[in-house]
Formats: structure tokens, C-alpha cells, sequence
């Protein structure tokens, strides 16, 4: 019976009796170690052998077998996949905060009926546009400035409490809708 050996501590004993020399001498020691012994060649084989197993394999293809590296491929194609969700997950994110921001800055950017900027007018010519405007108007007194007394994350807030409930009306009939045939 063949004993086992240890190639890696081969190779640690060949470069530390060595530690000075080039690869070529590290190698050169590593060698002489190997040949002395019937067991390495052994153990080179076996190592050899179960790393080309992990990576190749027998495949049918077309009535006939070829050794093929399919593993790779299916990595490569997992690792895709991955990234693709991944990337989905990160474009969605980045979309919806630019809407958010271009939102905002829209909105403070808009020209009013009046002919001034959101961010220059008061809260009482806001009231007057209706909608999320009005919304906007509850927040403030009638004569002060927009942009004086809310922020960038305030108004943010503002229209986010604004289209939630929109979104759910147009998605869902309220509690209590009854479709009538």
C-alpha cells in the first residue's frame, strides 16, 4: 500500500529550505522531494485528477460524448442571473429616487397661474390651484413665503401623503363599493 503524503507541506518544506532562492530553485527543491518518493507521484495524480473531475465532465451531444466543461458554463449563467436581479433591484431603486427628486424640483420649480415660481409664492396663493397645492396650503400660514417655512424633505413628505391615497383610488374600489350590473 502507497502511504499519502502531504503535497502542500511539500511544497511549504521545499520553499522554506529555500527561502532566498527563485521560483526556479523553490521548484527545482519541490521536485527532487517528488521524485524520491513513488507516493507523490501518486498524490500529484489523485490531485490532478479530482481538480479536472470538478471542472470536466462526459456530455452527449448530437448521439455522441465529448468531455466538456459544463460546470463553467451554468456558473457563468448562475452568476448572470445574479447579477441581472441584482442590477433590476438597483436601477428600480435609482428610478424612483430621481422621480422623487424631479418631483420636488419640478414643484418648486413650476410657474404658478399667477406667473411666479412655487418656491416664491405664499401659502394662500397656493390654495387657489387646488389639488396637492391645497394640500400644500394647510401647512403654513396664508401670508408666509413657501420655501421660507418648508423644506426640500418636508415637501417631499407632503406629496408623497398626497398620491398614496390617489394611487389606492385608482387601484382598488373603496371599502363599502359595490359593482352595480
Amino acid at each position: 500500500m502507497i502511504r499519502k503524503v502531504s503535497l502542500f507541506e511539500t511544497y511549504r518544506k521545499a520553499c522554506m529550505n529555500n527561502p532566498n532562492g527563485s521560483q526556479k530553485d523553490q521548484f527545482e527543491a519541490f521536485l527532487e522531494i517528488v521524485q524520491s518518493d513513488p507516493a507523490y507521484v501518486v498524490a500529484l495524480a489523485r490531485d490532478y485528477f479530482d481538480r479536472r473531475a470538478q471542472s470536466w465532465g462526459p456530455q452527449e451531444h448530437d448521439g455522441s460524448t465529448t468531455l466538456a466543461a459544463t460546470h463553467l458554463r451554468d456558473d457563468r449563467e448562475k452568476a448572470r442571473a445574479a447579477r441581472r436581479g441584482d442590477n433590476e433591484r438597483i436601477v428600480k431603486s435609482r428610478l424612483a429616487a430621481i422621480k422623487a427628486k424631479a418631483r420636488i424640483v419640478l414643484t418648486l420649480d413650476s410657474i404658478m397661474p399667477n406667473g411666479k415660481r412655487l418656491r416664491e409664492c405664499t401659502f394662500a396663493e397656493v390654495r387657489k390651484f387646488g389639488g396637492i397645492f391645497a394640500e400644500l396650503a394647510r401647512h403654513g400660514k396664508g401670508n408666509e413665503v413657501i420655501t421660507k417655512h418648508i423644506n426640500a424633505k418636508d415637501l417631499e413628505n407632503i406629496v408623497s401623503r398626497f398620491e398614496k391615497p390617489a394611487q389606492r383610488r385608482r387601484s382598488a374600489p373603496s371599502a363599502g363599493y359595490e359593482a352595480r350590473v
